[in-house]
């Protein structure tokens, strides 16, 4: 594997996630649209794929929960402090099952407080 060239998808398949110090959450959406962008979960009814929104909001709450964010799955990210919005990041690479994650100057728009909050919760996750 030729590392120097590692794209977003070659990362998500050796397990890397990557968030880079400009954020990817889209302020017009909800925190829930946030999580699943592009990869709703489905399930078949009548031999019909449909989104599971049900599963979707469980899976979020529990990933959530894992970052220590507490917010509305229905909020607006817009609404969303830096500090959460970074939260956020997180729990959407986790969500892509990353066992690694790299990220790009994470403290740089964080209070003391925020950057300490950040590690904590980093480090809770290592375990």
């Amino acid at each position: 594997i030729n590392y120097n060239k590692l794209d977003h998808k070659l990362a998500a398949q050796l397990g890397i996630g990557i968030i880079y110090q400009e954020l990817s959450v889209i302020d017009e959406l909800t925190v829930l649209e946030n999580l699943y962008i592009g990869r709703h979960l489905t399930k078949k009814i009548c031999g019909v794929n449909i989104i599971d929104w049900r599963e979707m909001r469980v899976r979020a709450a529990m990933m959530l929960l894992r970052v220590g964010l507490k917010v509305d799955l229905d909020e607006k990210v817009a609404n969303l402090s830096i500090s959460h919005k970074q939260m956020l990041e997180i729990a959407k690479t986790l969500m892509l099952d990353a066992k690694v994650i790299i990220m790009d100057e994470p403290t740089s728009s964080l209070t003391n407080k925020e950057v300490d909050y950040l590690f904590l919760i980093m480090n809770q996750l290592r375990k």
